[in-house]
C-alpha cells in the first residue's frame, strides 16, 4: 500500500490467485473459487496511514478487519516502477532489473538520453513475477493501471494506464455505457486525474463481477 512519488491509484487484480501456491511449482494447485486483489496507492507514505484526520474509511476497515503493518522498507532508489516491480517479484531492481519509469534509451551520440515507458515488459523485468507464476499455474490474472507490464503474455485481462481503444474491458464499459469511444481517445488531455481513477475503478469492478 506504500509506494513512492505522488501520482494516482493503481490496481493489480490477481483474480484467483493464491499467491504463496503460485509462488511455488511443487505447492498444490491453488482453490479457483478464491480472489487476490494488490491495491497500491502511489505516494502514500506511512506516516500519513496514522494522521487520524485521513479520510479512508473503506481502508480503516479493511485493515481493521485484517492485518496492517506500521510502514514498509522500500527499495532504493524508491521509485514508482522499481518499488511496484519489486512488490510482484519479491526482488530489487539489481535483479528485477527496472531502474527508471520505464526503459533507459539512449538515441544518439549528440542526442540527450530518454526513458521510454511503453516498452514490452520482457524488455524491463528480467525475473518472473507472482502473475507470470499465477498465469502458468492455469490461474486467471488481471491488472488495471499496472506497471512494466505492455505486452507481458501472462495477464487474461487488463485495462492500461492508457487504455485500448479495441480493448476486451473498453468495449464493456462503452457497452455499459461508462465509456464513450471519445472518452478513450482523449483519456490522458481533457480529462481530470479524478476521472481517470473513477474509469480504472470501473474497470476493476467489470473485471471482478
Amino acid at each position: 500500500m506504500i509506494s513512492q512519488p505522488m501520482q494516482l491509484l493503481r490496481t493489480c487484480l490477481a483474480l484467483s490467485l493464491a499467491l504463496i501456491a503460485a509462488a511455488s511449482a511443487a505447492a498444490p494447485i491453488p482453490a479457483k473459487d478464491r480472489v487476490v486483489i494488490l491495491i497500491t496507492i502511489d505516494g502514500f507514505p506511512a506516516w500519513l496511514w496514522h494522521d487520524p484526520a485521513l479520510p479512508v474509511p473503506t481502508l480503516r476497515k479493511l485493515a481493521a478487519e485484517g492485518a496492517e503493518a506500521d510502514s514498509m522498507e522500500v527499495v532504493n532508489p524508491s521509485i514508482t516502477w522499481i518499488c511496484h516491480t519489486t512488490l510482484v517479484t519479491g526482488v530489487g531492481p539489481i535483479q528485477h532489473g527496472v531502474l527508471f519509469n520505464g526503459l533507459l534509451v539512449r538515441p544518439g551520440i549528440d542526442k540527450p538520453p530518454m526513458i521510454d515507458q511503453w516498452r514490452d515488459k520482457a524488455d524491463l523485468v528480467h525475473v518472473p513475477t507472482i502473475y507470470d507464476l499465477a498465469h502458468q499455474a492455469g490461474l486467471k490474472t488481471a491488472q488495471v493501471d499496472w506497471v512494466a507490464i505492455l505486452n507481458s503474455g501472462t495477464i487474461d485481462y487488463e485495462f492500461l494506464e492508457i487504455p485500448k481503444p479495441t480493448g476486451g474491458i473498453e468495449g464493456e464499459l462503452i457497452s455499459a455505457g461508462i465509456l464513450t469511444a471519445d472518452d478513450l481517445h482523449n483519456f490522458i488531455k481533457g480529462k481530470s486525474p479524478a476521472w481517470r481513477d473513477s474509469m480504472y475503478n470501473h474497470a476493476a469492478i467489470d473485471i471482478l463481477v
